[in-house]
């Protein structure tokens, strides 16, 4: 879709801004005690959510696009969370050994 180059998002020249994607524990951690807060088990921690800029003009065709894609939009959450899309369903989290794989594989987040 995004990735190719060849989406419906890019042929309309829209460019998200993806604010936050693959994050270790440690950066986890550091924004769920932020003012902004956010889950303790997130699929950021094995790379299968992103957020996006949710102020772009263009927000709706891009949430549809992404929609389309197949994956899931935060704002269909319990506690909606707008700017995330995640490729799992809501309610499916990675597990503990999926996220300490990622992090042995990532360690201080490179």
């Amino acid at each position: 879709m995004v990735a190719d180059g060849s989406g419906p998002i890019c042929f309309s020249r829209i460019v998200p801004m993806i604010t936050s994607g693959f994050r270790t524990k440690t950066e986890n951690d550091s924004l769920r005690n932020s003012a902004n807060g956010n889950s303790r088990v997130s699929n950021h921690l094995v790379g299968l959510a992103v957020d996006i800029n949710t102020q772009d003009p263009n927000f709706q065709e891009i949430k549809r696009v992404v929609e389309q894609a197949g994956l899931t939009w935060g704002g269909t959450f319990t506690r909606p969370d707008r700017p995330h899309f995640q490729l799992p369903a809501a309610g499916h989290n990675p597990t503990q050994e999926q996220i300490n794989a990622c992090d042995r594989e990532h360690p201080g987040g490179r």
